[in-house]
């Protein structure tokens, strides 16, 4: 029996949805299959979404995933995260070539955080390895990420550019209304792991807490006990003007919110938030990033301007009027959802 085209492996993510939606409007639907790992309630109630099975004994489990990636010409690995999949490739490896590794980010830098240093020879890390040394393809649009894919966990296979995610596309009809168009609007992070180095930023902001600013920290995301570490720092420091958000805002409140921020300041030691760096440069905003980081490289190479984080000598300055104009440009042009159909009609016809 002639087998069928695109299974995609996922998992309960507040993208997926539009995720979906966009290959069905897009491609034919019969073409895929949306199998998800679990489920919470709130996904797509489209025929090509399924729910895979449930056993107790584990490999089990791996055999029921087995089952599936061999009836499909293409596997799409929505992250690398999630044991129960790298398992699976890892003890039917024949399969790995017809997979296509979404990287996110996240799934490939925790295991090279200082946090995991020390495990990086245990047996997950080992089987890790020798999955992705086994992958056909990855897809990104991050060329950083598949140098250190190829570096640190010999990564062979092919580098298919690709944004992703209509999460990652630039889209929003944007108001020019401000929060509060007397103060400076500074944007501080976009989750409470403790990846965003906080501390460090608001250390170097703290000789602006007599300035005119408003600083909104996203912390409604991650781990609780870190965000409450990061309020008492921030409100000790800069009293109201520092504003933390612990509650999740819908999609139009959020953006409303960065639409009206006027500096953001991402200090990640890795590739992360891409979707809001794009969001707030297309905005116009002025957005502060590591220059070591992936991310950076990326936009460098677009030709878009950020600012560098620089804990020796730190200072806000805004962009220029001359270079906010480019980067909405460069913006509107590369991460457009018509370029994002055209990269998948790439993928799905390789």
């Amino acid at each position: 029996m002639k087998n069928k085209k695109n299974l995609h492996i996922v998992y309960p993510e507040k993208f997926f949805n539009k995720y979906i939606q966009f290959i069905n409007n897009n491609f034919k639907a019969e073409d895929h299959l949306f199998l998800y790992l679990r489920m919470d309630g709130t996904e797509n109630n489209f025929d090509n979404v399924k729910k895979m099975r449930f056993y107790k004994i584990p490999f089990l489990n791996y055999f029921e995933l087995f089952l599936y990636m061999s009836r499909y010409d293409r596997i799409f690995l929505h992250s690398l995260s999630k044991t129960k999949v790298v398992f699976c490739l890892f003890f039917f490896p024949f399969i790995c070539k017809k997979a296509y590794w979404l990287l996110w980010g996240g799934d490939m830098y925790y295991r090279l955080s200082d946090d995991t240093i020390r495990a990086k020879r245990n047996l997950s890390n080992f089987i890790f390895k020798r999955v992705v040394g086994r992958l056909g393809f990855i897809l990104t649009h991050i060329n950083g990420d598949v140098s250190i894919a190829r570096e640190q966990f010999g990564f062979k296979g092919k580098h298919l550019p690709c944004l992703l995610y209509p999460s990652n596309v630039f889209n929003q009809p944007i108001s020019t209304e401000s929060l509060n168009n007397q103060t400076i609007n500074i944007l501080l992070g976009n989750s409470s792991h403790a990846s965003n180095n906080h501390h460090e930023i608001l250390e170097q902001l703290f000789k602006y807490k007599d300035f005119d600013i408003q600083i909104y920290c996203p912390l409604s995301y991650g781990d609780k006990r870190y965000a409450n570490s990061i309020i008492a720092v921030g409100q000790q420091f800069f009293g109201k003007k520092f504003i933390p958000i612990t509650e999740f805002l819908s999609l139009s409140d959020y953006l409303k919110l960065l639409n009206g921020i006027d500096i953001a300041i991402f200090n990640h030691w890795r590739q992360q938030a891409v979707g809001n760096i794009i969001t707030l440069i297309g905005m116009g905003k002025t957005v502060y990033l590591r220059k070591q980081v992936t991310t950076c490289e990326m936009l460098m190479d677009l030709g878009i301007e950020v600012k560098y984080i620089n804990l020796t000598d730190f200072e806000l300055v805004q962009l220029t009027k001359e270079q906010i104009n480019q980067n909405i440009s460069i913006v509107k042009s590369r991460f457009s959802e018509k370029r994002l159909f055209e990269e998948y009609q790439v993928i799905f016809n390789n």
